[in-house]
């Protein structure tokens, strides 16, 4: 990252921390052979791999045996809803109605081929999944429930261990199998994570959300004794237990498991951090807002992930000029060298689309409010002293009546 570049959109993606850089590049050069051969070099790219399989099991406290390295999050999402297809034809899914596009788009694929029936869980006006709302959508047919963590675009933490609590509690009385998945890309290294307190059968892993690599993982509870479903995508080597086939990536494995020990360091500090910077950014917006202009925070009033701050920009009543897009605004302030995103990195931006953040949509937050709409989150190395700057030209840009396509 050049010193000239002002990024605020680490949710879409964080730089990759010097030490993860420079383990990879030691894996390239001491553990390039296959980890599958039964040769020294072989044995030593596996010694690589299962330490990488150890610390990554660590930051979510749990058995290594139950950690599958896989290509990042979207396989990994993917991965459970077909195991649970696999397992139970023509199931029930319930989600949240604010997951991932690599949780959202498989099950309505499936659901439109008729391999399976879905069923959104609303959010809170607040932002975050409705637990009550939820359990009232389970039905004796329901085998899989996923929610976010943390929500990607709003920062918002939903109660995972409430929504599994209330459906382990349904699955005794009917007598059924529901397995709970979460998607935790935008938790891990923002807050703490542990499986057996949130009691979930699945759990995806993301390394690029946390200064590693583009490579991830998924837990399954009980993945090395059958405990949980999984069904593998392809087929050949038998690499990673049978369930994931073809040779490892070694060095960006071990950059996973590295960055996932620099996680577990330093994940108090960077909390601390983050969040004085959000509460930084958050009053100096607000305070320097120009007459005939408010911001509305969405999701302020419920717990948040440190890094990220989701916010509208609205013109008041009084005020005959509206703000530019949300589109526009991302644009103008690129042009000053300040990154942030409009909402997640990986949503569609088809022409004609709904241009709301898939969280607003779920919060009903009218089109009008989430038309100036930015996300704008922090990592561990941004600065305070960047901040006044980010803030005058937010509201710089995004109150001026000249589009960039015209200057």
């Amino acid at each position: 990252m050049t010193s000239h570049t002002l990024y605020f959109d680490y949710n879409a993606t964080t730089p990759v921390d010097s030490t993860v850089a420079a383990v990879i590049t030691e894996a390239l050069a001491e553990a390039w052979a296959n980890p599958s051969s039964a040769s020294p070099p072989g044995h030593k790219a596996r010694a690589t791999l299962e330490k990488a399989r150890q610390q990554v099991a660590e930051v979510i406290h749990a058995s290594p045996q139950d950690i599958l390295f896989t290509s990042g999050g979207t396989e990994s999402n993917y991965m459970v809803q077909h195991a649970v297809l696999c397992a139970f034809p023509g199931a029930h899914i319930l989600l949240s109605d604010a997951e991932h596009p690599s949780v959202a788009l498989p099950a309505e694929e499936a659901m439109i081929r008729g391999a399976a029936t879905v069923v959104r869980a609303p959010l809170c006006a607040s932002g975050e999944v409705d637990v009550a709302a939820l359990a009232a959508l389970l039905t004796p047919d329901t085998r899989l429930v996923s929610v976010m963590l943390v929500q990607n675009e709003s920062g918002v933490v939903n109660d995972v261990a409430a929504v599994a609590a209330a459906v382990r509690a349904y699955a005794r009385q009917h007598g059924t199998v529901i397995l709970v998945h979460t998607d935790a890309a935008q938790a891990i290294g923002k807050i703490p994570v542990d499986v057996d307190a949130l009691d979930v059968d699945y759990l995806t892993i993301v390394g690029h959300k946390f200064y590693g690599p583009r490579v991830g993982a998924l837990y399954v509870r009980g993945l090395r004794a059958g405990q949980t479903p999984l069904s593998p995508l392809f087929l050949g080597g038998g690499q990673e237990g049978g369930y994931r086939a073809g040779t490892e990536n070694t060095p960006m494995l071990a950059g996973l498991g590295e960055a996932c020990q620099q996680t577990q360091t330093r994940l108090d500090a960077d909390i601390q951090r983050m969040r004085m910077r959000i509460a930084q950014f958050e009053a100096a917006l607000q305070h320097q807002a120009p007459d005939g202009y408010r911001v509305i925070i969405h999701g302020a009033n419920t717990m948040r992930a440190p890094s990220t701050s989701l916010f509208s920009i609205v013109a008041d009543a009084s005020t005959d000029s509206s703000p530019v897009s949300s589109r526009e605004l991302v644009a103008r302030l690129a042009v000053r060298g300040i990154y942030v995103g409009a909402g997640s990195a990986c949503h569609s931006s088809a022409a004609g689309a709904d241009a709301r953040p898939t969280v607003l949509r779920a919060m009903q937050v009218p089109a009008a409010v989430a038309h100036c709409t930015l996300r704008f989150s922090v990592g561990r190395y941004s600065r305070t002293k960047n901040l006044p700057q980010v803030v005058e030209a937010i509201w710089t840009e995004a109150v001026s009546s000249v589009s960039t396509s015209s200057v």
